[in-house]
């Protein structure tokens, strides 16, 4: 791909990124007007400078361009200049923005002041994949053809840019709260918002860069060699999950474990990293549908006569994790909920979200039953063991029905029934990582009766 291709198709991705900051900023305004909070300038400077920042950009570049020839090679050149400076500008303008406001806002709670932040950021990454794959490119598109090992070092350095930013950002909090008095405290907790920040950039972007490692040599191996059973991947999009479940239930375990204790001065800072949890299940949501839409894919494009039920199976996998969002949104404004109605009601919504986990593993297992038949007609390895996976949640529920009628506290219970759920995570990683070895590297087998293999062009 030329150099001229890939820069045009950049400044694609970037246009539309500075496209979701702008929505993202008037929808930032209009739930802080409707919530009742107010648009104040002070807490609201980010959302304001893109605002005005993005039409000042896009009116400008549209005045620049209108009459002229699309192809005129001068202004392809200032144009592509014009849109990597106005999305530096107002990207790195907005997070510093960002930051500075908690100087004008005391911060009450980490994690309310994080917010979405993590969730959004991941999803800007999505748009910017999906846009730049649709146009055969990639963002590392620079080192993307390199060896493995030139490819991650390059991608570290990448990184290490960015906490270089970090550095910039928690010096210039620093100065601006010695000129204006800010305390102390205020300002550490500003500089971990920036730490958590940019943990999670740094792994969101990790994590893209391994996933097109990842692509590109599936995408050369297929051109040499028989497709696999499964794509890696759908490998690393599980095992995401499972070691995020994983970690979440020891912060939590642990967590009730300092409460039940009494020792609270530890129990504080853990508890806020378990309010981070609750709330990076948002992000993971949207890394489990991309896990669900992956194996999809993927079943869909391997040379196999595929049943027609197979949509069924995704849509499962899309309802198991919308579950997941809604039970999380529960957990997150629990405050909220009882204080604006009942305790009633919130002990109503928790049953109901009980059934629903119920509901939708009884409708995963199902699915995946009925695409058994196909799956052992075609010869997919380590069958047997994969129904294991999806029997493992069935465990916990069945512990919930007999833990909370005995008697004992309900932090003791608590304890007992995250023990079971670390026990059930650790055990479908260690499932997961067998079913997907055997998958991901064992190629469809040929001697498969003529009547199951379908041809896919781009396959061959």
């Amino acid at each position: 791909m030329t150099n001229e291709k890939t820069t045009h198709h950049l400044n694609d991705v970037k246009r539309t990124i500075l496209f979701y900051i702008f929505g993202l900023a008037i929808l930032s305004l209009i739930v802080k007007y409707t919530s009742g909070t107010g648009i104040r300038i002070r807490s609201s400077m980010a959302e304001i400078y893109v605002i005005i920042l993005s039409i000042f950009f896009f009116s400008t570049l549209c005045c620049r361009t209108l009459g002229v020839p699309e192809k005129d090679p001068k202004i392809k050149k200032e144009q592509s200049k014009w849109i990597y400076i106005g999305f530096h500008v107002i990207i790195w303008g907005m997070l510093g923005l960002h930051f500075i406001s908690f100087l004008f806002n005391p911060i009450v709670s980490l994690t309310e002041s994080f917010s979405y932040l993590s969730f959004f950021t991941l999803i800007g990454f999505v748009i910017a994949e999906v846009i730049i794959k649709k146009r055969n490119s990639y963002i590392n598109y620079n080192i993307i053809e390199s060896d493995r090992k030139t490819f991650f070092i390059s991608v570290l350095k990448q990184i290490g840019k960015l906490w270089f930013i970090a550095l910039g950002y928690a010096v210039l909090v620093f100065s601006l709260s010695l000129t204006l008095g800010v305390d102390v405290i205020n300002v550490i907790n500003i500089w971990i918002i920036i730490l958590i920040t940019f943990i999670w950039v740094s792994l969101q972007y990790l994590f893209v860069s391994i996933y097109e490692r990842v692509d590109i040599e599936e995408k050369s191996m297929e051109k040499e060699e028989t497709p696999t059973y499964l794509t890696k991947k759908a490998m690393l999009f599980g095992m995401t999950l499972i070691i995020f479940a994983i970690m979440q239930q020891v912060v939590t375990l642990f967590n009730t474990c300092l409460y039940v204790n009494n020792h609270y001065q530890y129990y504080q800072g853990l508890n806020n990293l378990d309010k981070f949890f609750t709330l990076w299940w948002y992000d993971f949501t949207i890394v489990g549908l991309l896990f669900g839409y992956t194996i999809y894919r993927h079943l869909k494009k391997i040379p196999l006569k595929k049943p027609t039920y197979l949509k069924v199976i995704l849509v499962v996998i899309w309802l198991q994790l919308i579950y997941r969002v809604l039970n999380s949104s529960v957990s997150i404004y629990q405050y909220w909920i009882t204080n604006t109605f009942t305790l009633q009601i919130f002990d109503q919504l928790s049953q109901i979200m009980y059934l629903s986990g119920i509901a939708v593993n009884l409708l995963l297992l199902a699915g995946v039953i009925t695409l058994f038949p196909f799956m052992h007609k075609n010869h997919f390895p380590a069958l047997k063991t994969m129904l294991i996976i999806f029997i493992l949640p069935f465990a916990y529920i069945i512990a919930v029905e007999y833990f909370y009628p005995l008697n004992g506290t309900p932090e003791m219970i608590s304890i007992k029934m995250h023990i079971i759920q670390l026990i059930q995570y650790s055990l479908m990683g260690i499932i997961s990582c067998f079913v997907f070895n055997k998958m991901c590297f064992a190629p469809i087998d040929i001697t498969i009766p003529k009547s199951n293999i379908v041809l896919k062009k781009e396959l061959l």
